[in-house]
């Protein structure tokens, strides 16, 4: 079985933890009882400068930007929490440049699920 999800316990460790001053032990400890410490076999981490990110999420049609309206040290510090957690996390964690064409994002992805998975993919 094959689960595919666009956030996890790294984004509400980096957001609630690192954005906000939550008590990052407290994640933990919520992580260990309510999903028993599950990971991930594998996390992608889309790095974009800070400023594009931004800029992207403004052109969304989408109305709640809460996150987006908290200024660009609150966005650098989330995407530092996300490369130290790569960085902790070496076996799972792939960061993985998008300011480059989809099409190479794309290609990155597949070649670290071909060889973490030992996949042939067509």
């Amino acid at each position: 079985t094959w689960v595919i999800c666009d956030r996890f316990i790294d984004s509400t460790l980096v957001y609630q933890g690192y954005g906000q001053n939550i008590d990052k032990n407290l994640i933990d400890h919520l992580n260990k009882i309510i999903i028993d410490g599950f990971q991930p076999d594998l996390t992608f981490i889309l790095d974009l400068p800070v400023e594009k990110g931004l800029k992207k999420a403004q052109n969304r049609s989408q109305k709640e930007n809460r996150y987006e309206e908290m200024g660009l040290s609150f966005h650098n510090k989330l995407s530092d929490a996300f490369k130290v957690i790569a960085q902790n996390n070496p076996e799972r964690c792939h960061i993985i440049e998008t300011n480059q064409p989809m099409e190479q994002t794309a290609l990155a992805i597949q070649h670290i699920i071909q060889k973490k998975f030992n996949l042939s993919m067509v």
